[in-house]
């Protein structure tokens, strides 16, 4: 299933990589050769309790954050494809169902949607604690169930949300898509998340969910992301950083790799 990028893109080895894009005039290309080169002459190992990391550089809003040391790296060959896009993947060791990946789609999103967006992380600077837009949980409390008007606001914020999510991915969801499976229009995500929580200074937007199966709707891949925003001349652009897996025990235990890895983040 796609996650707004060309299909089918190509996983190849990053000195692979770096070895097509000498030469090339093309901006992307040429940052992610500077990339692996950083990546692979970077000496220092940040210590976390037993596990060592490395840094890596993100062309995105994140500058640069550490990642388990001895997890594999690999760049999407859809990257270059892409002006201004990218899609860095790191999975543990011999273990591809599992992937941390640093994404921009390329574009930024129309005007409406990134001024929504926009305002809705500048309304919620400073935040303290985190700030829920919609739980699954509430589908069994009485209070939200009983309250149409709170479910049509839910509704309209995810709807207004959609495009900063990602159309063909978390975007197209429960609250977006009133088909349903079996039917080949029905969402390809389901939430179970949504809020807006301090990363070091900066609001940002996390989704929790999975990518359902277009047969019956169970889980297929479970998924948590969190969503950046970056202004630029183009337009409000939303970079992305997610830890999904087809594996549920994988997923959970990885979250806490995730989270180090974030909160290692140093902002742009």
């Amino acid at each position: 299933m796609a996650w707004d990028v060309p299909p089918k893109p190509e996983y190849v080895n990053v000195g692979q990589q770096a070895a097509e894009a000498e030469g090339s005039e093309n901006n992307t290309d040429k940052y992610i050769a500077d990339v692996v080169d950083k990546l692979a002459a970077n000496p220092r190992a940040n210590q976390s309790p037993g596990v060592a990391m490395r840094d890596v550089e993100t062309p995105g809003p994140i500058a640069q954050l550490s990642v388990p040391l001895n997890w594999e790296f690999t760049i999407s060959d859809a990257a270059s494809q892409v002006p201004h896009g990218y899609h860095y993947k790191f999975n543990p060791p011999r273990q591809t169902d599992v992937k941390m990946v640093a994404y921009h789609r390329g574009a930024p999103l129309n005007p409406s949607d990134g001024q929504f967006f926009h305002q809705l992380l500048s309304d919620n600077a400073n935040l303290k604690v985190p700030k829920l837009l919609y739980s699954e949980q509430w589908e069994n409390d009485a209070g939200y169930v009983s309250d149409s008007k709170r479910q049509q606001q839910v509704k309209e914020t995810m709807r207004k949300l959609s495009a900063a999510m990602g159309v063909n991915g978390p975007g197209d969801n429960q609250f977006t898509n009133s088909h349903k499976a079996p039917d080949s229009n029905a969402p390809v995500f389901h939430v179970e998340k949504v809020e807006l929580r301090n990363l070091k200074g900066k609001t940002v937007m996390e989704v929790e969910g999975y990518l359902t199966d277009p047969i019956d709707g169970k889980p297929q891949k479970y998924f948590k992301g969190t969503f950046m925003e970056q202004p630029t001349e183009r337009g409000v652009e939303v970079h992305e950083f997610m830890l999904h897996s087809t594996n549920k025990v994988a997923f959970t235990g990885y979250k806490s790799a995730y989270s180090k890895a974030l909160e290692s983040a140093v902002w742009r």
